[in-house]
């Protein structure tokens, strides 16, 4: 089509929405590209709902929590006992809090027999991130806890084992739960909620 037959159809279809009533202003545009629809996160227990906008998911004091290796495969399961936010250090080199105080977190851990994954089960205060009710994260709550315990776990565990012991945390009055990575390929996060 020649310049001049272009322009004269565009001529002819503007004349025609005149003629209709229409103005430029009334035409509704087409609809553009939508946004993909964000996928679910990914449930890190099948007895629970999903993940949070976060990644994380809440597990229950006395609930086993599993922990996965890159390939899905797992490296042993933490299960938190007891919450104890007026924890008295027992420890031989125990210090003063630097915040405003300890906060005991009872873990059992146990790891499958295979050597294979067992090595790769770190868990420890400096693996937990702290919160406070509205879910912001709090600077680094392990402080000085690390020396607080004389029954302290972690950060690694033997293949074939279930040890139980304190995590302590030199925390803020604000930390309302606490989290750590269940799942390294999806950014996926269990969270114990401490005032449950």
């Amino acid at each position: 089509m020649s310049r001049r037959g272009a322009a004269g159809a565009r001529l002819a279809v503007v004349a025609a929405l005149a003629l209709a009533g229409c103005s430029d202003a009334e035409i509704a545009p087409g609809p553009g590209p939508s946004a993909p629809s964000p996928e679910p996160r990914t449930t890190l227990h099948p007895d629970a709902g999903a993940a949070d906008a976060e990644g994380r998911q809440d597990v229950a004091l006395g609930e086993a929590a599993t922990i996965l290796d890159d390939e899905g495969e797992p490296v042993g399961t933490v299960t938190l006992l007891e919450v104890d936010r007026e924890f008295e250090c027992d420890g031989e080199f125990a210090e003063p809090p630097a915040n405003d105080g300890f906060i005991g977190l009872r873990f059992e851990v146990t790891t499958p027999a295979s050597e294979e994954y067992a090595s790769d089960l770190a868990f420890g205060e400096t693996y937990l991130s702290g919160y406070d009710t509205a879910g912001e994260f709090l600077a680094d709550e392990y402080g000085t806890g690390y020396l607080c315990a004389e029954d302290a776990i972690g950060p690694f565990y033997p293949a074939g084992e279930t040890e139980t012991g304190w995590i302590v945390l030199d925390a803020s009055d604000e930390l309302a739960a606490v989290a750590t990575e269940s799942d390294r390929r999806h950014d996926l996060y269990w969270q114990w909620r401490l005032d449950d």
